[in-house]
């Protein structure tokens, strides 16, 4: 027999109380964007896949985040894709598209870390069944995102193999690592 307050945490009002500024996994505007990258996104990029995290300030790709990562954020070799919560993905070339949202990452919730593992499963799904000669996929950010994306690849049985990158000392680190890795990136892929 399950204890009475079993449901407690899927009926408390907290549960919707940032679906109206849309920092919810669940709201329409952030599900129609995750469709909208399923169904839009250029799966077959030759290019080589970098993921990135995400920023508070918005939009992402003109961050001060992002700015530190410019050896790989400018270098129009590379595709881009942004982790974030709650959109799941956001691609550069679709980020004009993306509903406005704030969702710090420390607001995640266990229910909402399953959500964002198992949709980015799926992108990565979708990534392989229409790319099936790619071999590899590229990270550079923080540790959070890197183990979603590690998770994420554990549901497609490690479909790809993962290259990634974790500054050492977080952002401040951030411009070194970007033109190391992107001249690993450049390396392996042989652009």
């Amino acid at each position: 027999m399950r204890p009475p307050n079993f449901y407690q945490s899927y009926l408390s009002p907290e549960w919707h109380k940032d679906i109206e500024n849309n920092a919810d996994f669940y709201s329409h505007d952030n599900q129609a964007f995750y469709v909208k990258v399923l169904k839009e996104f250029n799966h077959k990029t030759e290019k080589p896949i970098v993921f990135l995290p995400c920023a508070s300030q918005k939009p992402i790709s003109k961050s001060v985040t992002h700015g530190f990562l410019k050896a790989i954020t400018k270098n129009e070799n590379f595709e881009k894709i942004i982790i974030s919560e709650p959109q799941t993905v956001i691609p550069y070339a679709l980020e004009k598209h993306c509903p406005d949202y704030d969702y710090p990452p420390g607001n995640l919730t266990i229910r909402d870390r399953w959500q964002l593992v198992r949709r980015l499963g799926i992108f990565l799904g979708f990534l392989k069944d229409k790319e099936p000669k790619r071999k590899r996929i590229y990270y550079i950010g923080s540790k959070h995102h890197c183990f979603i994306l590690q998770d994420a690849l554990l549901n497609v049985s490690y479909c790809f193999n993962l290259i990634y990158t974790i500054p050492a000392y977080g952002i401040r680190d951030y411009a070194k690592y970007a033109k190391e890795f992107s001249l690993i990136i450049k390396k392996i892929e042989d652009i």
